[in-house]
């Protein structure tokens, strides 16, 4: 059997508060490596290419405000994809 088996198998036998507890902490931990990789892709020049885009697009008038309640534009969301 393989940890990931083990582990799994382990869940099962959880009660269900337990079970909350172990999915609290993973979707934590899946949000904290996320920020990690999207930190890591900003560093590293990677998301720079759809930064400009995004400026562009709302330079041109392809974006709309998204809470208008905030007067707050959506930079960066064309206004195909908020329909």
């Amino acid at each position: 059997m393989s940890t990931v088996e083990d582990i799994t198998a382990a869940i099962e036998r959880l009660p269900a508060e337990d079970v909350a507890r172990v999915h609290a902490w993973l979707t934590d931990y899946a949000e904290r490596l996320w920020d990690e990789q999207i930190e890591r892709d900003e560093k590293g020049g990677r998301l720079d290419s759809l930064i400009e885009r995004a400026l562009e697009d709302h330079r041109a008038g392809r974006t709309r405000t998204l809470m208008p309640e905030l007067g707050r534009p959506a930079i960066g969301l064309p206004r195909f994809a908020l329909r």
